[in-house]
């Protein structure tokens, strides 16, 4: 993959990092992270700390439908170029995950 094109994916992964927000969220019967992320049809996504092992990676090998539609709607990527930008969010995102469950476990 040329440096230019790699630039290009780098900023559209730095874009949907910034475009995701992750919100702890305490309530009586449940703990866990609310998670908005920009390419999701749904409002939310919820990972309880109950269910979601620390170790454990959140994102799947192969990104998801509305991902790969989104990054073609709008940024209009092929399929090389999607997996190359859904391999860093998930990295990024996992990580980022781990460590919002990790504080609610301190609380």
């Amino acid at each position: 993959m040329d440096n230019k094109i790699k630039r290009y994916l780098d900023r559209i992964l730095e874009h949907l990092i910034k475009g995701t927000r992750v919100e702890l969220n305490v309530g009586y019967n449940f703990e866990g992270i609310i998670i908005y992320m920009p390419f999701d049809e749904n409002p939310r996504e919820f990972i309880s700390i109950n269910d979601y092992r620390i170790i454990t990676k959140y994102f799947s090998a192969i990104p998801s439908f509305m991902f790969s539609r989104y990054c073609v709607k709008h940024f209009g990527l092929i399929e090389e170029e999607i997996n190359y930008v859904w391999d860093g969010y998930g990295e990024i995102m996992t990580k980022k995950f781990n460590n919002e469950l990790r504080k609610l476990k301190n609380i």
